[in-house]
């Protein structure tokens, strides 16, 4: 119907402009008649032709628009179109909001409120626009053209789908209704009904619902029961062939015991079956954001393990951990004492203290109770079915959708397709072959084309997938459901196939559909980490939506990335995904990414932007590396990626770039202990984002910018530079350098003598890490508060929080962090009169210091491990050691550093007999204290009088 729809247009199209050009044709070749007979009748119809042209092409556009939308047979076709849609949406406001069609740094996003600073604030209600994910492919074509689009794609703008994030398990539905309630609450309106916002569930990891219609097992489920409370056994272990029903018992016997442990009932697919089973390190993650959700967790697979066990530690935990593939995958996450581990797998899972019970198909009343609940019409036919199914529970499930959904065909003539198949041998192959071949041609094709999905989705990634709205794709995963070939969890309602049914649709897949539909799988995880991202920098009740959003899409979101990455050098589209991917959600991965991480996806991004030729993205991909590099404490690869990027950006005139990569100079230098230069940086930057009036990469400047000139002992001038960082952040709700301002005027105060202030402002520092999930930050904040209350004389609430700070750090194997909480803790430990304690911290401080090159902590370890062995009287030592920390100071032009090592060196200097070169030691760090006019200086002045009596 569409082929002639189009034909005809663009034949009367092409007549309609055959005539409007006859009437100037005509007379250019002189044949318009004697008194211009042949042309005065053109003249009269030439508007009316004009406006005929004018429907014709727009005809024509609109069609060729659709040309690449799945093609429906007319039995799919009439139900996707029926008006009878019961399948919940949460859509948003304003239905006729634009697409996101544009690269992530170009993009618009209505429904958010603009701060200026290429980031969004806080604003009105959410909106969510990042419907990208929904849009044409050809669409989607003409944008990685170069020619992005601003329009809204036809019914596809109408209504957003639902994205609700919750947990990681379905069950068969059968043919349970569309909507649980039975009530029709949709489409017929057509979307009139807009919600304000989305809502997102976060119940990633829990307990999927127990089957209402589960039958049989009976004798299993009490031998499982049994063995749990019998001494010498801590797991439960079910094994069997797949589709014998190990998942849907082991969720059944979950839920009947969850109540004996209520710190949580966490599930996780370990992907046993498939070729890439879900790592062991990833499954450990999964279980720690139950409990850390906000964690940037560690790379080495060590210090994750060992956080895994320390976090399960002391709790009433089950963990059902399904689909394993081996004894060694499931080893490492069996939990602590105290929690029970159920397993499924395939293969036999030995290990000590393990209950195994094998399950083999179900007996024949067992069989036949299963099939009468799920299709009461069978009556004594129902022993037919099942010995045709093998009595394995997914056959059943599949024969009772197929002939609930056929109910013209007899159990004869089914079992005749069933033996037609040539493998009623296998009786799962066999069933699911024959509900397979009796789908229509157009649901087969939207069936096989879903065996890209290697994690659970949901309905707009269903409807990205097959180039159709979501209240369409919704009914088409309905048919799906209703036949069996898809699981749906009825609290979440996200979906996902059986194993074995992934399996089979893979291998039914044409390699030009895969292709085509692992680049729409890339395309649409794209946007929603994009949209992800937004949610975050919403802040507020928003910022936790995106972190849901985030870990519960995040295998597909790397499956995603990696497919663009894999295909960079042969494929454009996948190499305009690589480019973006590392900018969908930049801060939220930052947040969440382990820095090893965001260096390769941004390598990958960088060589994808070098074949686009996008000098832009070039440069601020070798950013993004240089600031992962700092993460790293690698300096100096993180100023040769800011060098470059500067050289680049100033190339181009890009002046954002351009002051990015200035800021990542300057902080690679600071930290690198070189603070004059470091200001050098942050000054020019700050200089550029003014100009450019780029408030946040202004805020950062600010920050960094404060943070020189404390080292450089100017206090006052940076309290004032801090100040104008908190007014920029607030102004435009950006709460990560909010919480760097506060941290950067309580060090000040403190610095400058009031510690009551500082307490005040680092704990609100702490508070908004917090908030915002800034886990790194909050090491920090922790570490300044501690120091705040050691300058306090507290030094019992000093340890405390330096031994919060020194968790966080190695959670995030983040070893400045540490070093800054080792040094915090010696200081503590000090101030309450244990110096050799005291010590034994400062050496841990040192030696990690001067592994990672951070010379600013090696000076100050340097410092404080020469004032403790000074009191423990090891003075030869301690001269030595702060003689090198003077040098260090001096070579950095840390004022700051430099009076602090010349006065424990005068004191270290008296202790061992040399009093006049300790007078002299203290009255040049005297001097160094008055330049920056720090209260240390009248503790200097009190011990020189005392030596000069």
């Amino acid at each position: 119907m569409k082929s002639r729809i189009l034909i005809v247009s663009a034949s009367i199209g092409v007549l309609s402009l055959l005539v409007i050009a006859s009437r100037w044709i005509l007379p250019f070749m002189g044949m318009s008649g004697v008194d211009g007979e042949l042309v005065h009748p053109l003249t009269g119809i030439v508007p009316l032709m004009t406006i005929v042209f004018s429907l014709s092409a727009i005809t024509v556009f609109v069609m060729l628009g659709k040309r690449d939308e799945v093609v429906y047979d007319e039995q799919t076709q009439e139900y996707l179109e029926s008006t009878i849609w019961d399948y919940p949406l949460i859509v948003v406001e304003n239905s006729d909001l634009e697409f996101n069609i544009e690269p992530p740094e170009e993009r618009d996003l209505t429904g958010f409120k603009s701060n200026g600073n290429g980031g969004y604030g806080r604003g009105r209600a959410l909106e969510i626009t990042a419907l990208s994910s929904h849009r044409a492919i050809d669409e989607l074509e003409y944008e990685l053209a170069g020619n992005p689009a601003k329009s809204a794609i036809g019914e596809q703008g109408k209504a957003a789908g639902e994205r609700i994030t919750a947990g990681l398990l379905y069950d068969h539905a059968g043919q349970e209704s569309f909507n649980d309630s039975g009530e029709n609450h949709a489409a017929e309106s057509g979307f009139r009904e807009m919600l304000l916002k989305v809502t997102v569930i976060n119940s990633s990891g829990q307990l999927p619902p127990p089957l209402p219609d589960f039958a049989g097992r009976g004798f299993e489920l009490a031998e499982l029961l049994a063995a749990r409370v019998r001494p010498g056994v801590r797991i439960l272990g079910l094994e069997g062939l797949g589709g014998i029903g190990k998942t849907t018992l082991a969720v059944k016997l979950a839920h009947q015991v969850a109540g004996d442990y209520p710190d949580a009932q966490v599930y996780i697919d370990l992907k046993g079956t498939s070729p890439l089973p879900l790592p062991v390190s990833e499954a450990q993650a999964r279980i720690i954001r139950t409990f850390l959700p906000t964690a940037r967790l560690p790379e080495n697979e060590g210090e994750l393990s060992r956080l895994y066990q320390s976090v399960l530690t002391g709790k009433r935990i089950l963990l059902l951990l399904d689909n394993a593939a081996n004894s060694q995958q499931v080893a490492a996450l069996l939990p602590p004492e105290g929690c029970l581990p159920v397993i499924t797998s395939r293969q036999h899972i030995s290990l000590p203290e393990i209950f195994s019970c094998t399950l083999d198909s179900l007996n024949e009343p067992e069989a036949i109770e299963l099939l009468n609940r799920l299709i009461p019409r069978l009556g004594p036919k129902a022993c037919q079915v099942a010995e045709l199914c093998g009595r394995m529970p997914l056959a059943l499930r599949l024969s009772a959708g197929t002939l609930t959904q056929h109910p013209e065909m007899t159990i004869d003539e089914y079992a005749a397709r069933i033996e037609g198949t040539g493998r009623a041998s296998r009786p799962i192959e066999a069933v699911l072959m024959t509900s397979y071949a009796l789908l229509s041609p157009g649901l087969q094709k939207l069936w096989r084309m879903l065996a890209v999905f290697t994690d659970t989705f949901d309905v707009p990634a269903a409807a990205a997938l097959w180039k159709i709205n979501p209240a369409r794709a919704a009914k088409a995963l309905n048919m799906l459901l209703a036949n069996s070939l898809i699981d749906r969890n009825r609290n979440t309602r996200r979906f996902r196939l059986h194993d074995k049914m992934l399996q089979y649709a893979d291998s039914r897949l044409a390699d030009d559909e895969r292709d085509k539909a692992t680049y729409l799988h890339s395309a649409h995880y794209q946007s929603v980490l994009h949209e992800a991202g937004a949610l975050y920098e919403q802040g507020g009740e928003y910022l936790k939506q995106g972190l849901d959003m985030l870990d519960l899409e995040w295998h597909n979101i790397q499956a995603g990335q990696v497919w663009a990455a894999v295909n960079t050098s042969t494929n454009r589209y996948a190499c305009e995904l690589c480019n973006s991917y590392p900018d969908a959600g930049k801060y939220l991965l930052e947040l969440r990414q382990h820095p090893r991480e965001r260096i390769r996806w941004s390598e990958s991004a960088l060589e994808a932007a070098k074949i686009l030729r996008r000098r832009k993205a070039v440069a601020r991909h070798l950013i993004s590396l240089g600031n992962s590099y700092i993460d790293l404490s690698e300096y100096q690869h993180a100023i040769d990626c800011c060098q470059q990027a500067l050289h680049l950006a100033r190339q181009i005139s890009d002046y954002r770039c351009e002051a990015d990569a200035l800021n990542g100079l300057g902080t690679a230098y600071f930290i690198g202990g070189g603070p004059a230069r470091a200001r050098e940086f942050h000054e020019s930057a700050l200089e550029i984002a003014r100009a450019i009036e780029d408030h946040r990469t202004e805020a950062v400047a600010l920050g960094s910018l404060g943070l020189s000139q404390q080292a450089l002992g100017d206090l006052n001038a940076a309290t004032m530079l801090f100040d104008q960082q908190l007014r920029v952040a607030r102004g435009i709700g950006d709460k990560r350098n909010e919480a760097f301002a506060l941290g950067g005027l309580g060090m000040s105060h403190l610095m400058l003598g009031d510690s009551q202030m500082a307490v005040e402002l680092l704990n609100q520092q702490l508070e908004i890490t917090k908030e915002i999930g800034d886990r790194r930050g909050e090491a920090n904040a922790l570490n300044n508060l501690g120091s705040a209350y050691a300058g306090h004389k507290d030094p019992k609430n000093a340890v405390e929080l330096h031994r919060q700070a020194l968790a966080v750090a190695r959670e995030l194997a983040d070893s400045r962090s540490e070093a800054a909480a080792l040094g915090g803790l010696g200081i503590a430990y000090y101030i309450d009169g244990d110096p050799g304690i005291a010590a034994q911290f400062f050496e841990q401080q040192l030696k990690i210091a001067a592994e990672i090159g951070d010379q600013r902590n090696e000076c100050y370890a340097l410092i404080n491990l020469g004032e403790a062995l000074t009191s423990l009287g090891e003075t030869e030592r301690a001269i030595e050691l702060l003689n090198k920390a003077f040098n260090m100071a001096r070579q950095s032009e840390d004022i700051q550093g430099q009076a602090n090592a010349l006065f424990n060196l005068a004191l270290a200097l008296d202790r061992s007999g040399d009093r006049t070169h300790a007078i002299y030691q203290a009255e040049t760090s005297l001097e160094l204290f008055e330049i920056g006019d720090l209260p240390a200086a009248s503790v200097v002045r009190e011990k020189l009088a005392e030596w000069r009596k």
